[in-house]
């Protein structure tokens, strides 16, 4: 007879668009010890799923809840999918990637609640940053970019390599509105610290207030993200060099798929102008998931041409098409 599953050590790793989120997690497992048994949820932002092909490629076991961000799907699909990962998988740990456009307070507030007391142990939060992002006041100041960085335990600055010595001291300058038992640390390429899994949540924690927007300084808090979804069948091969400077042409956009070259499979993941490019196992079609603000129908299509012009082949006639 099963034991009950109680009191599974539970952690959320948040962060914006880009923060390194997915690549943080991955970093975590390389970590695990070989007697624990670990699994992930993960919310998609768009239609077609990515990170959880992701995690399945590197043998993680992973549960998806499609569409937006948890804080709006946290009742009955958010139960469900936690219970049915915990059953299937009776995990040592669960680690849980939410959405970068997703408020976690609210899916905070679904962990904390009465029918998850005695099956998980919420743990400290952690909250990924790319320093490059505060330079942008349209993020900076938005409700959302707030909103995780107040209910974080633990702040990781991410992507320290690369980042504008403009974005480090904006970085510097966000830490002394910090007033707060916050752990600060800085890291790149996602590298974590497993020991970070071992630290308790600060209840109530604030490390910031909420900005007031000022009036006329046409800011929009609530941004309005837009999604573009794309899947391309198993004949239609990219050029890496043309994806490259795609991605460079299109700064504005955080990408990340899944896609087919003439030499392999690859993990793609984009932002800011700057793509990295990872080898995987097969797969049956190439899927990319395209985010960014203020896209109207006309730039959809627009994108959607310019990434079919960075085909190269197709060992079927072209009437396959998207």
């Amino acid at each position: 007879m099963k034991s009950i599953i109680q009191h599974v050590p539970t952690h959320i790793i948040m962060g914006f668009l880009g923060s390194g989120k997915t690549t943080a997690i991955l970093n975590l497992f390389q970590q695990k010890p070989d007697n624990e048994r670990w699994a992930v949820l993960v919310n998609e932002f768009g239609e077609v799923g990515i990170d959880g092909h992701i995690y399945q490629s590197h043998g993680i076991t992973v549960e998806e809840i499609p569409g937006g961000c948890m804080c709006c799907v946290q009742g009955a699909p958010m139960q469900v999918a936690v219970n049915r990962l915990l059953r299937k998988t009776r995990p040592d740990r669960l680690l849980i990637e939410s959405s970068g456009v997703g408020h976690p307070s609210g899916l905070i507030k679904s962990l904390s609640a009465e029918h998850f007391s005695k099956v998980i142990d919420l743990k400290a939060i952690i909250a990924l940053l790319d320093p490059e992002k505060l330079l942008d006041e349209r993020i900076k100041n938005n409700d959302l970019f707030q909103d995780q960085l107040a209910t974080a335990d633990i702040l990781v600055a991410n992507k320290t390599d690369v980042a504008s010595l403009e974005a480090m001291e904006a970085f510097a300058d966000l830490l002394q509105n910090n007033h707060n038992d916050l752990e600060i640390a800085q890291t790149s390429f996602s590298e974590m610290d497993i020991a970070w899994l071992d630290r308790e949540r600060s209840q109530g924690i604030k490390i910031i207030p909420k900005t007031k927007q000022r009036a006329g300084n046409g800011l929009d808090k609530t941004l309005n993200w837009q999604k573009i979804s794309l899947q391309f069948p198993e004949n239609k091969l990219f050029d890496k060099k043309a994806v490259k400077q795609w991605v460079l042409n299109n700064k504005q956009l955080r990408v990340k798929g899944i896609i087919k070259m003439a030499h392999g499979d690859f993990l793609i993941n984009a932002d800011s102008g700057v793509a990295h490019f990872e080898k995987i196992g097969p797969i049956n079609e190439s899927r990319i998931q395209l985010i960014g603000l203020e896209i109207n129908e006309t730039d959809k299509e627009i994108l959607q041409m310019e990434l079919e012009a960075c085909l190269i082949y197709s060992s079927i006639n072209s009437s396959n098409s998207i």
